[in-house]
């Protein structure tokens, strides 16, 4: 997908049979410039990215989400490999089990099928960082 200019593209997507959906993001777009959100059926904001995307998740139990690209336009995409981003829509199934996927974390469980965005991280070796306020988690410091 490319964005070659100023503007945005939306795409939609839908679980028919209730259950939630997970996405599962790579690549990049420009930091603090280009953006991606996640959107409810309402068109509520549920999450936003921007940057690396390697490794980015989101899980959501609503049925339909939207994700919409938006671009400044100050870098293409289609002429610059580096701010290219992509992601896999998959639905949740019934018994699907949502955990701590990163191995680092505290409760981590390798037996989960999905990560929730509920890994918790103790840092005992972090002197004077507050990791409640930064957006990567603890094992970035060391």
């Amino acid at each position: 997908m490319a964005l070659s200019g100023k503007g945005r593209l939306v795409f939609s997507y839908s679980n028919n049979d209730g259950q939630g959906l997970q996405i599962v993001f790579s690549g990049a777009v420009e930091n603090s410039y280009d953006d991606i959100y996640i959107l409810d059926e309402s068109g509520n904001q549920l999450e936003a990215f921007t940057g690396l995307l390697d490794g980015e998740s989101f899980i959501t139990y609503n049925s339909s989400i939207t994700i919409q690209l938006t671009s400044d336009g100050s870098v293409n995409s289609s002429t610059n490999s580096s701010y290219i981003p992509t992601w896999v829509v998959s639905c949740l199934s019934e018994d699907a089990v949502g955990g701590c996927t990163d191995s680092n974390a505290d409760n981590y469980d390798e037996t989960v099928d999905f990560d929730d965005n509920s890994c918790e991280y103790s840092c005992p070796f972090v002197d004077g960082v507050d990791i409640t306020t930064v957006t990567y988690n603890c094992y970035y410091y060391v």
